[in-house]
């Protein structure tokens, strides 16, 4: 239960209005809300003075939920409100999930309509909300599916897409559209009677939903002989984006021979006089646990819920100003989301890049 129970009552809509943070914590809370400025909850000194008890109201931008959640635990707060941030695109509620540290208050993730609201009456009084959440996390069981195909040294090239999508939607795009290229690449490559000079190892992971939790377990789990006999990693994450980019991963700040997995790609779509951009690789796919440990990565993507630039669109076309994938996370992420023309091209593309740099 999300209500606004000062001034006046009004009774807000799960989905079309909200949606509980998996892992939030518990509890009934019924206190005043403080919207919180500065960086958005994203520094400790966006909460100088904050009255404890109060529930933090912040904007989605600048930093993961996750840190603004507990940041707003660490001060005190009683429950933590984060607003989507009203783009195009970019109005209800996201589905997200909280990971790297214990959230012990309420959080919710809410529509942007709503946050504009409470931070309209906020500023010119106060606004109290009543929030009302049974939660109940239980461990369960999930698995990776790892296959070879043997080259003839020792060695392999990795490729690996994940499983799961978040329980607000379908997931077709997110992941389905990486994990279906990682198949028929292994599909097409056992066909084919494929045997590079190193091997090819194709992964598909679980939770990396809820903090890449499988990619993170599989390369952990790894000796240090085992992770130096991964020559280099092709994640595939979201490569069917309705109004895509077509988006290499930057291997800026990677590991060493990074360079060379980014330089294949764009090899392979100069080649094709096919136009690419870049984007930082970071830490929020199954990369970063390898990255980690030092060893090469890269991938592709063809964007998620961030606004597409006039730039982009006179260089791919489709519709400035819009989601690369407006269904991402919700659930309208169903096959229809899929653009099955660019799917194709970055399956074309893991699977030629991938072949070279295993030979």
């Amino acid at each position: 239960m999300f209500e606004r129970v000062a001034p006046g009552l009004v009774r807000y809509q799960r989905n079309r209005d909200f949606l509980t943070m998996r892992y939030s914590g518990g509890g009934s809370v019924t206190a005043r809300v403080v919207p919180i400025r500065g960086s958005g909850g994203c520094a400790d000194s966006d909460f100088t003075a904050f009255p404890a008890g109060a529930i933090a109201l912040m904007v989605r931008g600048g930093c993961p939920f996750s840190q603004k959640a507990g940041s707003a635990q660490r001060v005190g707060a009683s429950a933590a409100l984060i607003a989507n941030d009203g783009l195009p695109g970019r109005t209800a509620p996201l589905s997200a999930t909280i990971f790297g540290f214990n959230a012990r208050i309420p959080v919710l993730v809410i529509s942007s309509q709503v946050g504009a609201e409470l931070t309209q009456l906020a500023q010119a009084g106060t606004v109290r909300v009543h929030l009302e959440l049974s939660v109940v996390s239980t461990k369960a069981r999930a698995a990776n599916v790892i296959a070879d195909l043997p080259g003839r040294k020792s060695g392999v090239i990795l490729l690996g897409a994940h499983l799961d999508s978040v329980a607000n939607g379908p997931g077709i795009n997110d992941n389905g559209s990486g994990t279906a290229a990682v198949l028929e690449i292994a599909r097409q490559a056992r066909r084919l009677h494929v045997r590079p000079k190193h091997g090819l190892r194709f992964a598909f992971w679980g939770g990396e939903e809820i903090g890449l939790v499988g990619s993170r377990s599989y390369a952990q789990s790894l000796s240090l002989k085992q992770r130096r006999g991964i020559l280099g990693v092709i994640n595939l994450d979201m490569v069917g984006s309705p109004n895509y980019g077509r988006i290499v991963y930057d291997a800026g700040g990677a590991p060493a021979g990074s360079r060379r997995i980014e330089n294949a790609f764009r090899a392979y779509f100069a080649a094709r006089h096919l136009p690419v951009e870049q984007e930082s690789l970071g830490g929020s796919s199954d990369h970063a646990p390898f990255a980690d440990f030092g060893t090469p990565v890269g991938g592709l993507f063809t964007g998620a819920d961030d606004l597409k630039s006039a730039a982009s669109a006179q260089r791919f076309g489709g519709s400035a100003n819009h989601a690369f994938d407006a269904c991402y996370h919700k659930l309208c992420d169903t096959p229809a989301n899929v653009d099955v023309r660019m799917l194709g091209q970055m399956a074309d593309a893991a699977a030629v890049v991938a072949v070279r740099l295993a030979n």
